[in-house]
């Protein structure tokens, strides 16, 4: 027998700018989409998230990504032969997380400023939430990416609610520490053994 996949799988890479990623498939949608961005770092982070996807399901026993066909469900939330996926980057860092139940993750950089100002604390808190902003921001946003429908709106998710798990890890590459934060719909708790973090390389 093979060894028992965790619940929750996430792999991320580091990129830069110097990377070429060329020899990667990327789905047509995709592709148009990075030929519509005006700003060259954001193509770039583009391509760095699909290059991932593509190592990714590779190591995930799903095939070549241009064998299979990725379903959008919501904003950030994707399908692939049953097997639900998130993506998300920050700060030169891209992220895709892989399991059985509906899930969302999210990067933010941790003590980013622009989460220290009082007004994201208005937009950003939801009753009497307790958890340091930058992993509440986070939270949410991934919450949000399981039943995302128009505008992220985050003090209207509460991260309280039971049937919601949430779970979250640092990443610290030299001087840089970002929080990954992961949400999914299941009853039971995530403890530290229902999922695995795998760095990959894309150059």
């Amino acid at each position: 027998m093979g060894e028992r996949k965790a619940l929750i799988r996430v792999y991320w890479a580091r990129w830069d700018e110097g990377m070429d990623f060329s020899s990667f498939y990327f789905p047509p949608a995709r592709l148009a989409q990075m030929e519509r961005m005006a700003s060259p770092c954001k193509k770039k982070e583009m391509a760095a998230l699909f290059a991932l996807l593509n190592v990714a399901v590779e190591s995930e026993g799903l095939g070549p990504l241009q064998r299979l066909h990725p379903t959008l469900l919501t904003t950030g939330r994707w399908k692939i032969d049953g097997t639900e996926l998130s993506m998300s980057h920050e700060a030169g860092v891209v992220a895709v997380a892989f399991s059985l139940l509906p899930i969302g993750i999210d990067l933010v950089k941790l003590g980013d400023e622009r989460l220290r100002k009082d007004s994201m604390k208005r937009i950003v808190l939801h009753g009497e939430e307790k958890i340091p902003l930058d992993l509440l921001f986070a939270y949410k946003e991934a919450i949000y990416k399981i039943h995302g429908v128009g505008p992220f709106c985050p003090w209207v998710i509460d991260t309280t609610k039971s049937n919601r798990s949430l779970f979250n890890t640092n990443i610290s590459i030299e001087r840089l520490s970002l929080v990954l934060a992961g949400a999914v719909e299941a009853n039971a708790t995530v403890d530290p053994g229902d999922w695995s973090l795998t760095e990959m390389q894309l150059g």
